[in-house]
């Protein structure tokens, strides 16, 4: 559930966890998003209209920032990992657009060279 701190929130596990400040939208677990509500720490989010351009945008440079680790048997890049990149969630057809994107670009620039 998307919520947004009144505080600044310390969110995540361990090693991954992150600070949220106040107003910046943040997606909790449900049941963790009631109890900030609830005590007074964030207000419910808004769904945040996503121009899908951008985003495409934004996962192909993701996937120029992963490692050879981050790909999977099929050639693509795993998208767990292109979220870790981004820190937000996307589909896998949101990563095979972008996928294709990549590859058109980067035979350009081999054709360039």
């Amino acid at each position: 559930m998307q919520i947004i701190p009144l505080i600044a929130l310390r969110v995540g596990r361990a090693e991954q966890a992150a600070t949220v400040l106040p107003g910046e939208p943040v997606d909790v677990p449900e049941d963790e998003a009631r109890r900030l509500i609830d005590r007074g720490f964030a207000r419910p989010g808004e769904p945040v209209a996503i121009d899908t351009a951008e985003l495409i945008d934004a996962i192909v440079d993701a996937i120029a920032d992963l490692d050879s680790e981050s790909f999977g048997k099929d050639g693509k890049p795993n998208v767990k990992a292109i979220e870790a990149v981004l820190g937000r969630d996307i589909t896998a057809a949101d990563r095979d657009q972008a996928w294709a994107t990549y590859q058109r670009l980067a035979a350009d620039t081999a054709d360039d060279e």
